[in-house]
């Protein structure tokens, strides 16, 4: 009977010690709170979608389909048939579409457009659903201590993958030549090569 009474005191002391381990983790230091990792989980979904439209993009060679690169005005896509013509005909002023895509049909780019359009469209998307969130935690004060700069290095890496995409855009004017890799022609986009290729 002592025993048992020993026991029973033991396995409640151990309970209440657990409980307030988890009280004071919980309020006084989250490690992971529920909503931050909910965040980040769909950030990280987003990402691994956005490397499949990747791929595509890249195999489809639709990278250089759209000539610019306007952060808020390129959300839209062409409306109309009077737009698509106008981006059709600024496509046929880079080197891409004189040298590889000659005699490319309006139905052909928009294809091509598609699968760019849609990379850029995620990567819009990725940046919103990363900063404004980050920007709601860092207000409210909900970032675990230590996470913060971390998360901040997170984004200015991802808006640095949007100014590598600007800057690949920019070398794809009507100026910079082609270059022959594999036997297949392509846009040269080397920074360490002064003479452009």
């Amino acid at each position: 009977m002592r025993l048992q009474l020993c026991l029973q005191r033991a396995a409640l002391a151990f309970i209440g010690f657990g409980e307030y381990i988890v009280r004071v983790s919980v309020f006084t230091h989250p490690v992971r709170p529920r909503a931050i990792a909910n965040w980040l989980t769909i950030v990280a979904a987003l990402i691994v979608l956005i490397v499949v439209v990747g791929g595509i993009t890249r195999l489809t060679e639709s990278g250089l389909s759209i000539t610019e690169w306007k952060l808020v005005t390129g959300i839209l896509p062409p409306l109309s048939d009077a737009a698509w013509q106008a981006e059709f005909a600024k496509y046929k002023q880079i080197p891409e579409y004189q040298q590889i895509n000659q005699g490319m049909s309006l139905a052909a780019f928009k294809f091509i457009y598609f699968w760019e359009y849609i990379h850029r469209l995620l990567g819009r998307i990725i940046g919103f659903a990363f900063a404004a969130p980050l920007v709601w935690f860092a207000w409210r004060r909900a970032i675990p201590p230590g996470y913060g700069w971390r998360l901040l290095v997170l984004l200015v890496l991802g808006g640095l993958q949007g100014v590598i995409g600007w800057w690949m855009v920019s070398r794809a004017s009507p100026s910079v030549p082609m270059s022959a890799i594999s036997g297949s022609p392509r846009i040269c986009c080397s920074p360490c090569s002064s003479s452009g290729c």
